[in-house]
C-alpha cells in the first residue's frame, strides 16, 4: 500500500495574467491552472512531468520532490483573476484544470471566484475533479448549468487498486455518489475513466472492472465518458512500479486493446464515449473513435 504523506508547506509564486491560457495539447481549447503541484498525489499523474520540465523558474527546487510532496499557489491569484479580460473567451471552451484538481481544499475560494467570472462572461467551462468539494458549489453550478459541465475522474471501481494508485482522494463509490448528486441536480456531468491500466496483479480483470463502472454510469445517466490509456510521462511508471510491485506495459498494442474494450462496452450500455489517443493516431482509430468532441480538453 502506498504511504499517504500530507503536505504541510504551501509555497507561493507570481502568476502573470491572463489566467486563461491556450491549450498546447488540444486545438480550440483553453485551460485554467492556478497551482503548481497537487495534494492528491495520484502516482500515475502526468502533471509531475510538466512541472518538473517547466515550473522550476516559477517555484524553484520544490518541483524536484516526489509528486504529491510539493504544492504552490500564486500569491497574486485574486489580482490575476481581476486583470484577466474574461470577455475575450466568451463562448470559448475552457478546461479547469489540466495540471491540478481545482477542488483541493486550499483552492476552494479561488475556484469560487473563477466560477462567478465564467458565469458572468458566458464561457464554456469543463471542470475536471476527483474531489467531493465540488458539491460545495452546487448552487453556482446550477446557475451556470447552460455553460458549465463537470467531469468526475473514476478510472476504476476496484477499491483496493484505487487506494494504491490514488490514495488521497474519495473512494470510487464516493465519487459515484458525487456523479449521482450532480446528475440529480441537472448539472451537465460526465466521467473521466483515466487512465485505464492493462491487467495487473492488483486489478487482473480489466474488462469486468470497466464493465461494472460503465453499467453504473449508464444507470445514472451521465452525459459522456472520456477514456485514455495509461502512458509514460516523466517518472510516473517508476512510481507505479514501486507501488504495484510490477512493471506496467504501455504501448500501442495495449492502448488498442483497452480502446476496443471501452467502445464495445460504451456501445453495449448506450453511453456516449470518447477516447484520447496517445500511442495511436487519430486516423488509425477508424469507427472506434468518436470525433465529435463535446467535452474533451
Amino acid at each position: 500500500m502506498t504511504k499517504t504523506i500530507r503536505i504541510t508547506e504551501i509555497n507561493e509564486y507570481i502568476l502573470k495574467p491572463p489566467l486563461i491560457k491556450k491549450n498546447s495539447m488540444r486545438d480550440n481549447w483553453y485551460v485554467i491552472n492556478f497551482a503548481v503541484g497537487c495534494t492528491h498525489g495520484c502516482i500515475f499523474c502526468y502533471s509531475d512531468y510538466f512541472h518538473k520540465k517547466y515550473s522550476y523558474e516559477r517555484v524553484g527546487e520544490i518541483v524536484y520532490r516526489k509528486w504529491g510532496q510539493y504544492f504552490a499557489v500564486p500569491k497574486n491569484i485574486f489580482e490575476v483573476i481581476e486583470k484577466t479580460p474574461w470577455w475575450k473567451w466568451r463562448g470559448k471552451n475552457v478546461w479547469m484544470s489540466s495540471s491540478h484538481d481545482p477542488y483541493l481544499p486550499q483552492l476552494l475560494n479561488i475556484t469560487e471566484k473563477i466560477l462567478k467570472k465564467v458565469i458572468n462572461y458566458h464561457i464554456n467551462l469543463t471542470i475536471a475533479t476527483r474531489s467531493k468539494l465540488v458539491l460545495q458549489h452546487l448552487e453556482l453550478l446550477k446557475k451556470g448549468r447552460d455553460r458549465i459541465s463537470v467531469m468526475v475522474s473514476i478510472p476504476t471501481l476496484n477499491e483496493r487498486f484505487s487506494r494504491i494508485i490514488e490514495p488521497r482522494v474519495p473512494t470510487p463509490r464516493q465519487r459515484i455518489e458525487i456523479v449521482k448528486k450532480l446528475v440529480k441536480n441537472k448539472i451537465k456531468t460526465g466521467v473521466l475513466m483515466a487512465p485505464l491500466f492493462p491487467p495487473n496483479k492488483h486489478n487482473p480483470d480489466v474488462y469486468d472492472d470497466m464493465e461494472n463502472l460503465l453499467r453504473e454510469l449508464s444507470k445514472i445517466g451521465v452525459e459522456a465518458v472520456i477514456a485514455e490509456a495509461l502512458h509514460r510521462r516523466g517518472l510516473n511508471l517508476y512510481y507505479l512500479r514501486q507501488a504495484l510491485g510490477e512493471r506496467i506495459p504501455v504501448n500501442k498494442q495495449v492502448e488498442e486493446k483497452l480502446m476496443k474494450m471501452f467502445f464495445e462496452l460504451t456501445n453495449k450500455y448506450g453511453v456516449y464515449g470518447e477516447w484520447i489517443p496517445e500511442y495511436i493516431s487519430d486516423d488509425s482509430l477508424g469507427a472506434y473513435y468518436m470525433r465529435e468532441k463535446k467535452y474533451c480538453c
